[in-house]
């Protein structure tokens, strides 16, 4: 009887322990598909099981709760998937994205900006050739190149904010070489180095400005320095030395300036605060955050100490004039502040710098907003075209010639756009002589003028030349059409034949090999 007790007992514990083991691996099993982003089919097939319907309580129940296991499982996996694609999907922000500004300017006047840059990048199409008859295929011959439809990311590569491509970063070098100026006033933390020779003497010796405004140097104790200008620190510490050293001579140095804290607060890139040397300007600490944002101002940039406007910065006249009078040193715990951007106008065209630019204030006219893009071109018309929407509700076009004086009292608004245009492509009053010659010529044409005057003599033309004929390509103004006439060549140079030419005549000499006319050769003699 025990013994049968004890293989109970025994295959009892056998079977709990199979049991157990094997719901320990399907838990692991369903944790790994559940990592792995896939649902246990033993789940998926016992949905698909009670997908009808249920023929009792207990399936009911059953079934509902595998359907909550389902959609919790189910949820847990589409919450990783999008932890995965978020991961993935992250990209750095493009550093050449258009501002607000750039996008309201290319809204309102895509059409007369592409306009205009269409004339700057157009897209020839490769001319057809010569067909087999050669009237038919000089008549359809375009004169001027054929000019694809403009794309709008023209407008992306040369209408952009003025002046923001001056803080790209490849192109901020600041240099380590910093000279400072005698007027310079040192404070703690500039380091300096005392060099003294003479009457047995030679040492050198290096000294941190303390917080108390005081520096300990070897030999001659404490002095105090603070406030002192660096023009006047040598005669100051020499004076010192002779109290201790007589007839020393002395040389003083800053071989590293103390830092700055500057706060740099606004529109720029990163703002905060900035630790920089000693000695550096507006731009510097500008430069350090980054610069500006299109959205931040270029001309108001305020700079304040103690709590007081210091300084006005506008960095249109450093740009543009070449001008730092405002681009003052800075001092500790200064704050540059960089406001939202000023009204803006728009210039295309015809002019040296097509950009968006902002005006400083509302008394900017029409001919210095011109002076900013460095005047218009030797191509552009007689008159410009300021277009603007009038309290945001009529659209205005006002013309005004270049140079006409009231281009300095009428003001631009917010939003205007200038419109310098190009002078068409127009053909020369002239004659021209194309085709197989040793060089294309062209003649200014003038009244009375004939063809014997153009075609002279025989020297003009190349070997191989077609020599009894040419052909005259006219234009007739009063159809605006071309048309194709045949010359006797050979009776021209035999003065035989002549004829008066007009305006933008040209007279094409034809080739014998490309229109398969070959030259017969006799041979004679021993042969």
């Amino acid at each position: 009887m025990k013994e049968f007790v004890r293989r109970v007992t025994f295959t009892s514990s056998l079977i709990f322990l199979l049991v157990f083991s094997s719901f320990i691996t399907l838990f692991l099993w369903q944790s790994r598909s559940l990592a792995q982003g896939t649902i246990p089919s033993n789940f998926q097939n016992s949905a698909d099981k009670f997908n009808g319907t249920p023929t009792s309580a207990e399936e009911i129940r059953e079934a509902i709760e595998r359907k909550r296991t389902l959609s919790r499982v189910r949820r847990q996996t589409d919450l990783l998937q999008e932890e995965v694609e978020i991961t993935s999907d992250v990209k750095a922000p493009s550093p050449d994205v258009a501002s607000t500004i750039e996008k309201a300017f290319r809204i309102q006047y895509s059409d007369l900006i592409l306009r205009q840059l269409g004339l700057l990048e157009h897209i020839e199409k490769p001319s057809e050739a010569l067909s087999e008859k050669p009237s038919e295929a000089l008549i359809e011959k375009p004169s001027a190149p054929l000019i694809e439809k403009p794309s709008p990311a023209l407008i992306e590569k040369h209408l952009t904010q003025f002046g923001y491509d001056f803080f790209r970063p490849q192109e901020l070098r600041r240099s380590t070489n910093i000279v400072l100026p005698g007027d310079y006033v040192l404070g703690p933390g500039d380091v300096l180095r005392v060099n003294m020779w003479g009457s047995g003497t030679d040492v050198e010796l290096d000294g941190e400005v303390r917080p108390d405004g005081t520096i300990t140097l070897p030999r001659l104790g404490i002095i105090p320095v603070a406030g002192i200008r660096y023009g006047d620190i040598k005669t100051i510490i020499a004076k010192e030395a002779d109290k201790y050293i007589q007839g020393v001579n002395i040389s003083v140095v800053i071989v590293r300036p103390r830092s700055l804290e500057i706060y740099v607060v606004g529109q720029v890139k990163n703002p905060g605060l900035r630790i920089i040397p000693a000695f550096s300007t507006v731009l510097n600490a500008l430069i350090e955050a980054g610069g500006p944002l299109k959205v931040g101002s270029l001309r108001k940039i305020v700079i304040s100490r103690k709590g007081k406007v210091f300084r006005r910065l506008d960095l249109y006249d450093l740009i543009l004039k070449g001008d730092t009078k405002d681009d003052v040193l800075l001092e500790d715990k200064d704050v540059v502040y960089v406001p939202y951007i000023g009204p803006t106008v728009a210039v295309i065209g015809a002019v040296h710098r097509p950009a968006i630019f902002e005006l400083k204030d509302k008394k900017s006219t029409l001919e210095k907003v011109l002076n900013y893009t460095g005047g218009p071109l030797a191509q552009a018309q007689v008159k410009l075209n300021l277009r603007r929407f009038e309290r945001n509700q009529a659209f205005e076009v006002l013309d005004v010639a270049l140079n006409d004086p009231k281009m300095k009292k009428i003001k631009v608004l917010d939003g205007d756009l200038v419109e310098v245009r190009y002078i068409g492509h127009k053909f020369p009053r002239a004659v021209k002589v194309t085709g197989h010659v040793w060089d294309m010529m062209e003649f200014t044409f003038r009244e009375g003028m004939r063809l014997s005057e153009v075609i002279s003599n025989k020297g003009i033309v190349k070997p191989g030349a077609i020599t009894k004929y040419a052909l005259l390509r006219r234009y007739d103004q009063a159809t605006s059409e071309y048309s194709i006439e045949e010359i006797p060549l050979a009776r021209i140079w035999e003065k035989e034949f002549d004829l008066p030419l007009r305006a933008y005549d040209e007279i094409i000499i034809l080739s014998q090999e490309e229109f398969g006319i070959k030259t017969e050769v006799y041979l004679r003699g021993a042969v």
